[in-house]
């Protein structure tokens, strides 16, 4: 126990004393609280039972901002309802249900379904030298689902890391607690939020300290980036504010874990980059370049993890194959199956049949055909000269001396032949899919500079110059 010289408790110890009195008590008439099971600087996560449906839930509650002099308590509370509706309107399979809300006095409570199994920062910690990169691949495969969903439906996380990521015994992915989620309107981002909060140092980007800043999905791109970083080295990567105080601090993922593919670190380092505009714009592209890496570079799975003890019940472990070994053997087979049927099927005199040749898939090919650096406006033009059509989600454009990104909307794409025109300029308006809009500021303002456009593993797929003195 912390005391001060006089011999009292403690702030931070009597909040704690506090949170623990709650155990043994009923809420809202109805929830008994059984166990604390973890705080944070937004409030506490109770283990609770509810009788009615006779199950087990977690409590989250959540203490609202202390500085409230621009907001009235009801209006608090009518904000707190508006956001615990919008999460009770959830349903994914890799989201806990939020079943219910209530406010007493001025504390405000979200309960959820309690989640089995261990988070994702008990088991880093039983595997301090990393974990085998299929296996992460396959959650963050299942977090970039939920990310995707829950961007559709205009929230943000904001806090995701490993100890707010469970995995249950059946291996299923779950993103836990939505303490510091935020309504984003994409016209408005700023919009206001009652559960304002920095996160956590080494998973938060920068625009979460800065109360001129605003979140987006891009910012939680960057937190299961720091994840991801996490899971795979052992180790939880630099804080922002070290990272800037001290750049030497951050180092790529495969200088701690040789093992992490090239690939697989390209994308990490894309969605911790401290400039928002060249991270990702969308999960979808980020959940698109990470099966681009893994199919550029397969990786067996070891199988081997190790897994800490449960705190309630043991979480058994049945060996499986691999997912990659799974459909090898469900595929070898089928084939014999298949072989065996035709075989049967062979009449005794059989007549020779034409033989079938594939046609090739006409291959697409993008280039930048134009880089306008002395118009008004600015422009690039892209075309599509291949004879196949190209989907440009997760490609984006560089600007070599900006250095600026424009990243493709997920599901744009150029038919064979197709050319658009990407603006940049004050005053543009975007009206896609003939012209998009890279920035409201000029980019090629800088003799020598050199448009990149690369693919969603991030090849340079063709450039173009502005100036003489372009390399």
């Amino acid at each position: 126990m912390i005391y001060s010289k006089r011999g009292a408790l403690c702030d931070l110890e009597i909040a704690s004393l506090s949170m623990e009195s709650f155990i043994g008590q009923t809420l809202n008439n109805r929830y008994r609280i059984i166990r604390l099971l973890g705080t944070g600087g937004m409030g506490a996560v109770y283990f609770a039972h509810d009788p009615v449906l006779d199950r087990n839930v977690a409590i989250k509650q959540l203490q609202a901002d202390p500085i409230t002099d621009q907001l009235l308590n009801e209006q608090i509370r009518t904000q707190f309802q508006r956001e615990a509706r919008s999460l009770a309107s959830l349903h994914h399979p890799n989201l806990p249900r939020v079943t219910d809300y209530f406010t007493e006095g001025q504390r405000h409570y979200l309960v959820m379904d309690y989640i089995e199994g261990q988070t994702l920062q008990e088991i880093v910690q039983a595997n301090p030298g990393g974990l085998d990169e299929v296996q992460v691949l396959d959650w963050a495969d299942q977090l970039l689902s939920a990310l995707e969903y829950i961007h559709e439906h205009h929230l943000i996380h904001r806090d995701i890391k490993p100890s707010n990521i469970r995995r249950t015994p059946q291996g299923r992915i779950f993103l836990v607690d939505f303490g510091l989620v935020k309504p984003y309107d994409p016209n408005n981002p700023r919009t206001i939020t009652m559960m304002h909060g920095l996160g956590t140092p080494e998973y938060s980007p920068p625009e979460q300290y800065d109360p001129q800043s605003h979140t987006d999905e891009r910012s939680d791109l960057y937190a299961l980036g720091a994840t991801l970083y996490h899971l795979l080295t052992g180790q939880a990567p630099a804080s922002v504010t070290r990272r800037t105080a001290e750049p030497d601090s951050f180092y790529a993922p495969r200088t701690a874990n040789a093992r992490i593919s090239p690939e697989v670190e390209r994308v990490i380092l894309r969605v911790m980059e401290l400039e928002r505009a060249k991270r990702f714009a969308t999960a979808t592209d980020m959940r698109a370049a990470l099966h681009i890496a893994l199919q550029t570079h397969p990786t067996e799975s070891t199988g081997t993890m190790a897994l800490p003890p449960s705190s309630s019940a043991p979480l058994p472990q049945p060996h499986r194959p691999s997912k990659r070994k799974r459909l090898i053997i469900l595929g070898a087979i089928a084939l014999v199956i298949i072989a065996a049927v035709a075989v049967a099927a062979i009449p005794k005199n059989p007549v020779p049949l034409p033989v079938a040749t594939d046609t090739p898939i006409a291959p697409a090919n993008v280039k930048i055909m134009l880089l306008s650096g002395t118009t008004a406006p600015e422009y690039i033009v892209i075309q599509n000269v291949g004879n196949g059509s190209q989907d440009m989600s997760g490609w984006y454009l560089e600007s070599a001396v900006g250095p600026q990104l424009f990243n493709f909307p997920a599901g744009f794409t150029l038919q064979s032949g197709e050319s658009v025109r990407i603006e940049s300029f004050t005053g543009a308006v975007n009206n896609p899919p003939k012209v998009l809009l890279w920035s409201t500021d000029a980019i090629w303002r800088n003799a020598g500079d050199k448009a990149i456009l690369r693919n969603k593993a991030g090849v340079a797929e063709s450039t173009e110059c502005y100036g003489d003195a372009c390399p």
